[in-house]
């Protein structure tokens, strides 16, 4: 019997086979199920990166108009990088051109099945794109700087080539209240010299003229809006002149005259409310008395000279025709205090003049001696000089005027009041009404923010 070799013994042993089949095929399998695990966590990452993406083009569209491009880019790279932070090898790249950005990312994720067959690393990588669009939006915002000063003068001409100059030397004061003029002119308020004017402040709807910079302290404001004549519904500037319409009933003009042409000197007198027909003219030593009540000065100067005496409590001089006018110089004693009794509407009052009467000349005020003037003098046509010597008007308790414009003289001091309750007159001043500012801003908004 003829045993087999050993070639043959081996090719005809089958003991063995299933197990190296069976080896042979876990092989195949372990790929398939690990690759799958692995493909997952690639597929995982890049969702992670895609999301991370699309985060970070939209929060850098969304920034304001205007903002630089390399803003955007860095604004977009950090939030990616924030946003991918469990993540390693994954490398961003942003561009941004104007309203639009993009950014792209690539990296790999090491695998755990695949190394079987030699795949140690999975290519994964995302990108996003997106733009932004504006809208313009305009915003008015309006400022208020409170003023709580009340005006002691009020200068009404807006075509006044100064609605306030100061010459010479003279020291007005109103500490406690306001100058206005709604001049338009580049020099409303003007002067220059020695001259010091002193009050809460000075404003005109013009300029100021620099010279008067070193002059009226605080310094004056221009540009200011105007304050309507607190006397008249219609002023006396609204052409024609003859619509004027005052707030005040005027008082009625009797038909017979009191006296004509009065002049007095060198005497004392007494005299009774009245049409004074060609004005009063009290001369040096003369000494006056008013009795209360309303004077009419028709057509003539109510004038006070320098060295006279004129008292009166409870009096309104009102004047009208084309001459009317005054002039009251101190120097004497001049004590004059204005309504506190008749028709409500006339209350507070001491001088008021017809816009017709003197109309655009010049009536003046000069104090010295013992000097007091109380009440509201209004002659809305009329420029008013004031002028001091001494300490004029120191002891009043109500004193303001409102006119055509005002010019400052003198070499003493002329003090302006606000109202005080002590006067026993109702409060006439005009307030200065509060400067409003409005700023204009226009922005460009975000409309909308896209993913292209």
């Amino acid at each position: 019997m003829t045993r087999p070799n050993l070639t043959s013994r081996f090719a005809n042993d089958k003991r063995g086979n299933v197990a190296i089949t069976l080896g042979l095929a876990v092989v195949p399998a372990v790929m398939f199920i690990g690759g799958a695990v692995d493909f997952g966590n690639a597929y995982r990452t890049k969702q992670k990166i895609q999301f991370a993406a699309d985060a970070a083009v939209l929060a850098a569209a969304a920034m304001p108009s205007g903002t630089a491009a390399q803003a955007r880019e860095t604004r977009a790279l950090a939030l990616f990088n924030a946003n991918t932070a469990g993540l390693s090898g994954v490398t961003p790249t942003a561009t941004a051109n104007g309203n639009s950005i993009s950014l792209s990312a690539q990296g790999s994720v090491n695998t755990s099945f695949l190394k079987i067959a030699n795949i140690d690393t999975l290519k994964v990588s995302g990108s996003s794109s997106g733009s932004v669009s504006y809208t313009t939006s305009t915003s008015n915002t309006t400022t208020g700087t409170t003023v709580n000063g009340k005006l002691c003068l009020l200068a009404l001409d807006p075509d006044a080539a100064n609605g306030m100059i100061s010459q010479g030397t003279p020291n007005i004061n109103y500490v406690d209240c306001w100058a206005h003029t709604n001049s338009t002119s580049a020099t409303a308020i003007a002067g220059g010299g020695s001259a010091q004017v002193v009050g809460q402040g000075h404003s005109a709807v013009g300029g100021v003229e620099a010279s008067a910079n070193a002059v009226y302290s605080p310094t004056p404001t221009g540009g200011r809006g105007v304050v309507a004549d607190p006397f008249a519904s219609v002023s006396a500037y609204t052409l024609p002149h003859s619509s004027y319409q005052p707030t005040f009933t005027p008082p009625p003009i009797p038909s017979a005259c009191k006296a004509s042409g009065l002049n007095l000197k060198k005497n004392t007198f007494t005299l009774e409310p009245g049409r004074y027909c060609g004005g009063i003219n009290m001369q040096a030593q003369a000494t006056v008395h008013l009795q209360p009540g309303v004077y009419i000065i028709d057509s003539g100067i109510f004038n006070v000279q320098a060295g006279s005496t004129i008292t009166g409590t409870d009096v309104l001089l009102y004047f009208v025709g084309t001459s009317a006018r005054f002039t009251v110089i101190g120097g004497g004693t001049v004590n004059l205090k204005g309504r506190t009794s008749g028709p409500d509407d006339l209350k507070g009052f001491l001088f008021i003049a017809h816009p017709d009467a003197w109309r655009g000349l010049t009536s003046n005020i000069q104090g010295g001696g013992s000097f007091t003037m109380e009440g509201m003098i209004y002659a809305p046509t009329q420029n008013v000089l004031i002028t001091g010597n001494g300490d004029a008007n120191g002891s009043s308790n109500f004193f303001a005027i409102v006119a055509k414009s005002f010019e400052f003289r003198g070499n003493g001091i002329y003090r302006f009041k606000p109202w005080n309750s002590a006067s026993n007159m109702p409060d006439l001043m005009p307030t200065l009404p509060v400067q409003t500012t409005t700023t204009t801003t226009t922005n460009q908004v975000i409309d909308k923010v896209r993913l292209n």
